[in-house]
């Protein structure tokens, strides 16, 4: 068994860590998949499904903070139906900018950032 495999991030190849997750790949290659229920310091528990990815011959949207990559993935992290299925959770977590600022302001430890087109 390889110690890397090549998946596909928006149309770029990239080679990744076997076991790696969706998520810790894009970060290393420069592409921020917003998040809200990660912490690095816990193992994922992917409920808040604000870091879905289209993930090619998947069934639907995954997690991406605990799904791991393989070999040959394609996956992208702004397509049409991700953008649609964020919206939603983004007017459900941050109904407002002011209160965007104000829960920002309250959790110092988690990154809140808003970053796909709500």
């Amino acid at each position: 068994m390889s110690d890397t495999v090549t998946v596909f991030l928006n149309d770029v190849s990239v080679q990744a860590p076997a076991g790696a997750t969706i998520r810790e790949v894009a970060a290393a290659n420069g592409v921020h998949i917003p998040t809200f229920c990660y912490d690095d310091r816990l193992q994922p528990y992917a409920s808040c499904f604000l870091c879905v990815v289209e993930v090619e011959k998947a069934r639907g949207l995954l997690p991406a903070c605990s799904t791991a990559v393989a070999e040959g993935m394609v996956i992208h992290t702004d397509s049409q139906k991700v953008i649609i299925a964020g919206r939603p959770l983004w007017n459900f977590f941050f109904p407002t900018m002011q209160e965007t600022a104000l829960l920002r302001a309250k959790l110092p430890v988690r990154r809140i950032s808003i970053y796909r087109a709500i």
